[in-house]
Formats: C-alpha cells, structure tokens, sequence
C-alpha cells in the first residue's frame, strides 16, 4: 500500500461510512472517537491497491496517522506547521476542537422527511458533534471559514502550497486515481471538491485561466445541495461581469 493510493483512493479499503458498526456509533454525538476506532475495523483489501478508483473517506483517515507519525507530531500541529500558517489562517480554521471555536461553528440541519433536523441536538461535548470536528476526521472534520477555505484552495491549487512536481501529479487529468477532481461550468475548467456530511454542504473550486477561487459552504443538507445551487448561481454571475 502506497500514500499516493491512499491520497487517490484506489487502495482497496472500504468506506468507513459502509460499516454498520461505524454508523450505529454515529448515533452518538458525543462518542470519544480514536483512529484506531476506524482503522481496526479495516479487513482485507477489496481489490488490488491502485487497480481501480472507489471513493474512500476512511483513506484520509488513515492519512492523518500517516501526517502525525511522519511529523512526529499531532495532526494539529502539522495543519498548522505547513497550512494554517503560512497562509495566515489561525483565525478562520481549526481542528483540535478548541472551546474558543466551538461557539462560532454554525448548527447543521439535515432535512429529513420534509422536516429541518438540527444535526447539533444532543451534543454535549462544547456542542458539536465529535463526529464532526475533531483530529480524528482528517477526512473533512476540519471547521473553517468561508473565506479560509477558498484561500487554501487559491493557494494549493495556484501552486503556491506545494512544489510543482506535486501540484502536477495532484491535477493529473483521468486515469484510476482521482486527487482532485476537474468539473466543466460555464465552459469554463474548474479543479477543486465538493462535498456533504451530516448537516454540511460545500463546494471549492479554481479556475485557473483567470485565475480565480470560489468557494460557498452551507449549514444545511438535502437533495439540492445548497453549496451547489449557490456556486453555481454565485459563479454564473461572475462569468458574466
């Protein structure tokens, strides 16, 4: 198993989102989550690493473990070493659940049913979910701004975060591995990510021939994704200035 399978997800492993085990402990908003309760779940590969290309959360994860081992340090301590920063972020994103932040972190909702459901109810560790927020989840459990996010974005994507050999390998268009991932808008090329969880949507994307970052979160989940109509609105009218 190599890193760049991990970062790819052509590894074999499964989604930790695919374990019932896993899911029946996300019922529990304050649960004290380890990697270990992620990693040791994993069983043999489902195919051969870097044969084929299946989206994988629990890869990331396993990456965190990799950061904190190779830095000698805490994953915290690396985002902030090599990210957070350089790039002057230390106000706008954190991920070792500090009390500071928690009070700034919007609720999420979850539309279920035809009903809004506060996906924050019942958390009593500083009142957000651990599954959330929090060291362990270095596949998006990072909370941010706006504003950082796209910041990061402009800086790793415009080659300024990463040396140009990686930034190269990171945008390598198809084959079996995704790193980022490349959307068509407006006939235009944008590289970035887009995704949901418990509450959350986001999208973050770059184009590279203006240059230009935009990037849109949203504290609410359902089958519109809220992001992606606002990102697609918000970039639209861009296009058109």
């Amino acid at each position: 198993m190599t890193v760049r399978e991990l970062l790819g997800h052509t590894s074999g492993y499964r989604d930790d989102e695919d374990d019932p085990a896993v899911l029946r402990l996300l019922d529990d908003p304050d649960y004290a989550w380890t990697r270990d309760d992620l990693e040791r779940r994993e069983g043999p590969v489902t195919f051969p690493p870097g044969s084929r290309f299946d989206y994988c959360n629990s890869c990331y994860v396993m990456l965190g473990g990799v950061v904190a081992r190779a830095g000698s340090a805490n994953v915290g301590d690396e985002l902030h070493r090599f990210i957070v920063g350089p790039l002057g972020l230390a106000a706008g994103v954190d991920i070792d659940r500090s009390a500071s932040y928690a009070s700034r972190i919007a609720r999420g909702f979850d539309l279920r049913k035809g009903k809004l459901v506060d996906t924050f109810a019942g958390a009593r560790d500083l009142g957000v979910p651990t599954f959330d927020w929090g060291p362990v989840w270095t596949a998006g459990g990072i909370v941010a701004t706006a504003k950082a996010v796209a910041r990061f974005t402009d800086a790793l994507l415009g080659g300024s975060l990463v040396s140009p050999r990686s930034l190269a390998t990171m945008l390598a268009p198809g084959g079996k591995a995704v790193i980022v991932e490349s959307d068509g808008y407006d006939g235009r090329v944008w590289r970035g990510h887009g995704g949901f969880y418990d509450g959350f949507t986001a999208e973050a994307w770059y184009d590279a021939s203006r240059p230009v970052t935009i990037a849109v979160l949203a504290n609410r989940t359902d089958d519109a994704d809220p992001a992606t109509l606002v990102w697609n609105r918000l970039t639209s009218a861009y296009d058109r200035l």
